[in-house]
């Protein structure tokens, strides 16, 4: 398709792209040792389906022989292109069906899908960075109820793009078909609200997240943000966590969770995380073997989480399992991270429905927050004091002016808002 695009299309940045997937093809096979392009990372595939997997094989034998034939056949040479190519491909793009909405720029390629085939999956990093992106459910925080045999379903949602960025929110049922032995199926769906923010800074993604049971429940697992962290061959099995507290250091094949003892963290001087709020420390969870998305466990991850709980435990009627809020920084040192922390700050608001996070962009810009995880219409207050006077509403240009410090607000179910503040 590459060669398709340079040679018919003449599209120049195609001949750069097809170098980049060979030296990916050309590494994993290298990793593998014997020649096969797969034996490594895919040998749990060999093992159970090595029909499935002789075709993975040949598929590689066949691009590569194929492409080696049209590059001769055509004279396919690399041309010069007139524009770099993040200048080319910078922009944004939304299918408001299937529920999802994507930005790219220079320093960050931000996306969300609803209906992806492991939903939600959201996507933060900068785009020359292909090493960090894992998606499955991937930015989407997990509660997982006892016997859980079903797949997460989204049951609502919305989103608005605009220059620079977008704004989505919806909820996902995380619960669908929870079995216990003597036949009792629980009723129980765990809604779990999320508010998403790209801001217009080429930087930040802000996650908020909201999960309550309203039966007597037996948990397995509750991970806020749950931000996937590639471990695997791509990056010689090896990640670096820079954090308040210490520098640690991972191996992908590790297993066990831990408290970073930080409310920040930053990976490999790229990828910075932010706990706002619902939780006292980010937690790193590695599950100890190959997992990923699709067939036979394909790549080793860590999962960077805000909060993280595992094994079993029962939780009260009406109990509140997630209430938490998250950056993730695309492009990023450990001191810009750990500064991005400091500047964010969650302001009262009226409603105890209502979430609210106040974030110092990365372009000098201050940004609002706000989202209603309530069930019915309600009319509230953001309590910001001094620190603005008016607020741009991103996705409308509406310009609101506070009044003693308060910007009032008429928000439905499920309804956020996003400001520059002034």
């Amino acid at each position: 398709t590459l060669l398709y695009c340079a040679h018919y299309l003449d599209d120049a940045h195609a001949t750069e792209l097809e170098a980049g997937a060979l030296d990916l093809i050309r590494q994993e096979q290298a990793a593998s040792g014997d020649g096969s392009f797969h034996s490594r990372r895919l040998g749990r595939i060999l093992e159970i389906n090595p029909y499935y997997y002789t075709r993975l094989e040949s598929d590689k034998a066949v691009v590569l022989s194929m492409g080696a034939y049209w590059r001769r056949r055509c004279r396919i040479a690399p041309t010069p292109a007139k524009v770099e190519y993040e200048d080319a491909v910078a922009g944004g793009w939304e299918e408001p069906e299937h529920g999802a909405v994507f930005h790219r720029s220079k320093r960050r390629l931000a996306s969300w899908s609803w209906r992806a085939r492991e939903a939600p999956q959201g996507l933060c990093l900068p785009p020359t960075s292909g090493h960090l992106a894992e998606w499955c459910e991937n930015l989407g925080g997990r509660v997982r109820l006892l016997g859980e045999q079903g797949s997460r379903t989204v049951l609502e949602h919305q989103q608005w793009s605009f220059p620079g960025g977008f704004l989505t929110t919806g909820t996902m049922a995380d619960s669908t078909k929870a079995v216990l032995p003597e036949g009792w199926i629980s009723p129980e769906r765990a809604a779990h609200r999320y508010a998403v923010a790209a801001l217009p800074d080429d930087r930040t993604l802000v996650v908020l997240e909201y999960c309550r049971v309203g039966i007597r429940a037996y948990l397995t697992e509750a991970k806020g943000l749950k931000l996937n962290i590639p471990n695997d061959l791509f990056n010689d099995f090896r990640r670096t966590y820079r954090t308040a507290s210490s520098i640690v250091v991972t191996t992908g094949d590790a297993a066990g969770s831990r408290s970073l003892e930080s409310s920040w963290a930053n990976i490999d001087d790229a990828l910075g995380v932010v706990g706002l709020y619902g939780a006292d420390s980010l937690w790193l969870f590695q599950a100890g073997r190959r997992r990923a998305s699709g067939y036979g466990e394909s790549l080793y991850y860590d999962e960077v989480c805000f909060p993280c709980r595992t094994g079993m435990w029962s939780v009260d009627p009406g109990s509140v399992i997630l209430d938490c809020g998250s950056l993730v920084l695309s492009g990023v040192t450990a001191e810009e991270t750990e500064s991005a922390g400091q500047q964010a700050w969650v302001p009262a608001c009226e409603d105890p429905l209502i979430r609210a996070v106040v974030v110092g962009g990365g372009d000098g810009h201050t940004y609002l927050l706000v989202v209603h995880f309530g069930d019915r219409e309600t009319e509230t207050a953001v309590e910001l004091g001094e620190r603005a006077s008016a607020a741009v509403d991103l996705v409308s240009g509406t310009e609101v002016r506070l009044s003693a410090g308060r910007l009032a607000l008429t928000l439905g179910s499920g309804e956020a808002r996003l400001a520059r503040l002034r």
